[in-house]
Parts: C-alpha cells; structure tokens; sequence
C-alpha cells in the first residue's frame, strides 16, 4: 500500500492537472471506440501498449480474458447477470460501439493453470473458484489445442452457431516457435470471439455489419502486439510495415449490404477478395439448388462471376460467394452527389445490360429482380448483374408466374391476373431495365412521387407513363421504347442492345453539337466537369 499511496500524491503533483483536463471535455459525452476484453494480469497495460486517451475504450479485466459461452450461463431464455455480458450490452448496445477486443497475453497464469489441470485432472480444487472458471469456461481452448498439437500448425475452423458471420480458419504459431501455454493463450483468445458471438442480442449487430470483433496478443517478453489476421489466418506483428495491411484487411470487411436474404460483406478466400453472401435462413433445398444451378450456369463479362457455395455448419445457412466489385452497386453510384459521369457512360450501361439479359434469355432464364441495387459496378465502372434469388428458368410458353421481385420495378403485367396468377415475360426484365436507366439520366427514384404498396401497383398499371427522360433525344426514346406499357411493344433484349450500340457512335454525339464527356447533373442541379467515362479528357475548349 506504500508504494500505491505514494503513486497518488506523485500523480497529484505531475499528470492530475492534465487529466482532469481530459475528463472535463469528454464528461458530458464520451465517445469511446472500442471495449477489450483483456487479463487481470499486473503487466499487462492496455491503455499504454494502445496509447489510448481518456475516454478512448472500455477496458474489462478478468482471469485469462475470457468472456464465458452464452450457455454456459444457463437457458438462452434466462438473462446473464454477470460482468462480461453487461459490458457487452453496455458498450454496443447502450453505448453504440463497433469494435470488441480480446486480449490476451504470453506466460498468462489462467492459461498455465487451464492446461496444467488438463494435464494433472487430479489437481483440480471444487473449492478453488479459480480451477472452476478456468475449467468450465476453458475446456474449448483445451480441445482446440489437443487438435493443434495433434495435427501440427494445420488450419482449425472456428465458427459460431448463433452468428454464422463470424467463421473463420486460423493457423497458430505456423512455425512452433511458442510454449505450449502460449499456443493455448493464443487459441484461448479466438475462442473468447466465438463465445461473444453466441450471446443472441448480439447477432443483428455482427450479422448486418454493425459490429466487429477483434483478436489481439500480446507478448509480455518482447513488448510486441499481434493481431490476429483473418486474411492471414495468423496473427500478424502490429509494426510499420504491417499497420497498412490490418487496416485494409479492417477496411475491407466491412457489411455491404443487407437484405431480406441475408447479408453481404467483403472477405478473402484462397487469397481472393470475395464477396460473400451469408444467407439469413436456410432456404428451401429445391429453391438454393435453383440458384446454384443458375449462377453455376452464367458466364458473361457484365453477369457477376460465382465461385462457390459453402455449406453451414450444423444445420446453419450457408454462404454463397461470388466475385468482390470494388466501386459497388449502381444504385449507390448514381444516388451519389459527390459521383459524376456523362451521357456516354449511360449509353455503355445500356449496352451491358441489354448483353446481360440477352445471354439469361439465351440460357431461358428470367431475372425478376432487375434494379439498381443488384447491379455491381466493376473495375472500370462496367455492369455486373448479380442477385440470382429470384430468378427462375422459363415454361414451355415463354414466360413463368407469379408477382415477386421489387414493386417499384415490376412491369405491369407481373400485377395483371392470369387464371388467378400473374405472368412475367422476358420483356418485363427489360421494362425494369428501361427503369434502371431512367434513373441513370434522372438521378432520383422512378416513381419517387409515389409511395405504398398499392399505390405504386396502381401507378404501375394505370399505363400513366414516366416523365421524359431528359437526355439526348435517342437515348430518351430508347428508354420510352423499353418501358411501353403492353410487353409485345417493347423491343428484345437484342434489338435494344443493338440501338444502344448505335448510340455509342461518336458522330452521333457531335451531330447533336454536345460532346460525350459532359457531365450528367447531380441531384441538386450542380454539373462537375471530374467524370468517369470511356471517351478520354474533355478538350481543353469545350470546358
């Protein structure tokens, strides 16, 4: 008590001035990033080896950083009175934090006495409370080790049954460089993530992209930090020539996108970035085998690529993953202010979608969810169709029933009765197409003046037509052509794409006297001369 006493009065007279400096800015609003999970550990300092500031992080300190599996804590319907999971609660949702960590550290005594239990069973106290929480919390890393050990630095698989987002391999200590204890903290670390996911008011959070969880390690001897690398399957040395790295990696996994379906985030497979769909529920095996079937069977530059299917574990949803578009969905793009492009690139849209739904055509497929959000723009800013859930291959007539898909872009005779069913042809994906590229020249939502349901069924069938495009004259009257009311007025998916390569000629664009690099206006009006396009600079006299 001596030396902690003296500790005070020395804080009093040295950094006390400058902290309570500190606390008084944050005092009426902290805003904390991130909440560790770290070990009671005398040497361990976290908000020293991460040099967090006051008010930075929530830091929470037990025996052996382990936050316990929700069932070790009884029923899932009972609630957890206990310290790990209310600081979870607190920290996310209370608290609005993205970022969990566990920490854990070399020569960690809990982890010492876990496998030296494990080892000696004979040692083993009911009366220790120590033996007990290490014993009843950690026999998962001890397994885990027991297949290390057994298997050599091979990958072990780690995922979680409530959030199936939270899967991944890890390799430990590739080159067996650590003590056995430290192989254990290691692991012990990766497991504490899964058991953090298993606790169920946590899953809408890890599931939608809202909430990330990290693996730390620290090394007490060498003072060095690792974090563990899901692209890696290791943990990497956090140093100068590694933070780079780790932050991308952090970057790219990101959610993008959420839907009725499941959800979509960025990740890596076999040295890959992907992207991976992580369906919400297991569908029906005749529907899923139809989707695979479909994707599998798709092979066009302006059709997203599928790699593979991924089954779930233990009766879970699977995963379906696909090729990685690094400049997003088109619906994102074009809703974007500070995003500008010209009429041109417009006319290279059409194009590549027409070619599109040619080749599904070809293939006797209909899309039936045509819009912007399930286009994906590649790394030239090409179309890349994806979203396959709803589609289905044709009847012997051509067309295929029922009314499903987005409302907003259905063609009018998805909603017209047809011996109490509706009817979609391949000329209703080209009218949501004609749709697609209407809000390409507009910028805005077809229909935005309409809202509901019914309403917009209403709007939709009434035939009471768009506003004119405004664009060039031909690009407008392409568009009109694609979104007639009756399906037999519309042209094919290969008649269109043939009038859209026609507007790609380059003296179309100077008969009408406008050059092609123009760019289409934003929503508020503004024109930026910084565009994409497929034509080159515009000429310094025509700015």
């Amino acid at each position: 008590m001596d030396r902690i006493l003296r500790g005070v009065i020395k804080y009093r007279q040295t950094v006390r001035k400058d902290l309570v400096k500190q606390f008084e800015k944050i005092r009426d609003n902290p805003n904390p990033l991130a909440v560790m999970f770290t070990c009671m550990d005398s040497r361990m300092l976290p908000t020293r080896f991460t040099q967090a500031a006051v008010g930075d992080m929530f830091v929470v300190r037990n025996a052996g950083n382990i936050v316990p599996d929700a069932q070790n804590y009884g029923h899932h319907s009972e609630v957890s009175v206990t310290t790990e999971p209310a600081a979870l609660e607190l920290a996310v949702k209370r608290g609005g934090i993205k970022h969990v960590l566990v920490c854990g550290h070399s020569d960690c005594k809990a982890m010492n006495l876990l496998y030296d239990l494990h080892v000696c069973p004979k040692e083993f106290s009911a009366a220790s409370p120590m033996d007990s929480w290490v014993r009843k919390n950690g026999y998962k890393s001890i397994q885990r080790l027991n297949d290390r050990l057994h298997n050599g630095p091979r990958a072990m698989k780690f995922s979680s049954d409530v959030s199936p987002s939270q899967t991944f391999e890890a390799i430990i200590d590739p080159f067996d460089k650590l003590h056995v204890h430290d192989k254990l903290s290691q692991i012990n670390v990766l497991q504490q993530i899964i058991n953090i996911a298993s606790h169920e008011f946590l899953k809408e959070y890890l599931e939608s992209g809202k909430l990330f969880l990290h693996g730390m390690w620290f090394d007490i001897y060498s003072g060095n930090n690792y974090l563990f690398s899901k692209d890696d399957r290791r943990y990497v040395s956090i140093e100068e020539k590694t933070v780079e790295k780790l932050m991308a990696e952090l970057e790219k996994r990101r959610c993008l996108g959420c839907g009725a379906f499941g959800t979509v985030s960025r990740e890596s497979r076999d040295g890959r970035i992907v992207a991976v769909k992580r369906l919400k529920y297991s569908p029906h095996p005749t529907h899923l085998r139809r989707e695979i079937e479909i994707l599998e069977s798709l092979c066009h530059p302006n059709i997203v690529e599928y790699i593979k299917y991924e089954e779930g574990d233990g009766g879970q949803p699977g995963n379906i993953v696909t090729e990685y578009c690094e400049r997003g969905d088109l619906k994102t793009f074009i809703k974007n202010p500070e995003k500008s492009y010209s009429i041109s690139v417009v006319v290279d849209w059409a194009c590549e979608i027409f070619e599109a739904l040619l080749h599904l055509e070809r293939k006797e497929i209909f899309h039936r969810d045509i819009k912007p959000s399930n286009m994906l723009l590649g790394n030239s800013y090409e179309i890349k169709l994806c979203d396959f859930g709803l589609s289905k291959a044709e009847l012997a007539n051509n067309s295929c029933y029922g009314v499903i898909g987005t409302v907003r872009y259905l063609a009018p005779e998805a909603f017209t009765d047809h011996k109490n069913q509706q009817i979609y042809t391949y000329a209703s994906d080209l009218y949501s197409a004609g749709l697609v590229l209407w809000e390409c020249i507009e910028r805005r939502d077809v229909f935005h003046e309409t809202v509901g349901h019914q309403m917009l069924q209403s709007r939709i069938c009434s035939g009471t037509p768009l506003e004119r495009a405004n664009c060039l004259g031909p690009v407008a009257d392409l568009i009109e052509k694609c979104i007639r009311g009756a399906p037999e007025d519309r042209p094919s998916a290969a008649k269109a794409g043939k009038e859209a390569k026609l507007l790609k000629e380059e003296p179309f664009y100077r008969m009408f006297g406008i050059w092609p690099m123009y760019a289409i206006p934003v929503p508020e009006d503004t024109v930026r001369l910084t565009v994409i396009g497929r034509w080159g600079d515009i000429p310094e006299e025509e700015k």
